[in-house]
């Protein structure tokens, strides 16, 4: 289940495999956190540094992902996966400017890669 303000709005099922958290970015600037759970704080990694998109900025021990480009739509996804049960990240807008979007997401392995403004389905099966 997805929330946004505490309320849901979307959730996910009948999916199998490896599932990465991603950020697909539109707009330059745009800034996000991902946080890490309360209760079990090492459940949560950070932003993949290695093979990152040149117009991806990590800050804050790769906590922290910023766009530093408008062109494209790059893709930044954490270092760890998620198969099966139950599993909490929150993410957190640090910068939005106007117009744009934003994508919050699971993909797979490569979704890292991605650089369109809807991904193809090698990033999502």
């Amino acid at each position: 289940v997805f929330y946004k303000n505490r309320h849901p709005v979307g959730e996910l099922t009948g999916f199998g495999g490896e599932l990465y958290p991603a950020v697909i970015f539109t707009n330059e600037n745009y800034s996000v956190t991902i946080h890490t759970n309360a209760k079990e704080r090492l459940q949560v990694p950070p932003f993949m540094s290695e093979k990152l998109n040149p117009k991806i900025a990590l800050d804050h021990y790769d906590f922290t992902a910023s766009n530093t480009s408008e062109d494209g739509f790059p893709t930044v996804r954490v270092l760890g996966k998620y198969r099966v049960g139950t599993f909490f990240f929150e993410i957190t807008v640090n910068r939005l400017g106007p117009g744009g979007y934003m994508c919050f997401g699971l993909g797979s392995l490569n979704i890292g890669e991605n650089n369109d403004y809807i991904p193809s389905e090698k990033f999502s099966s």
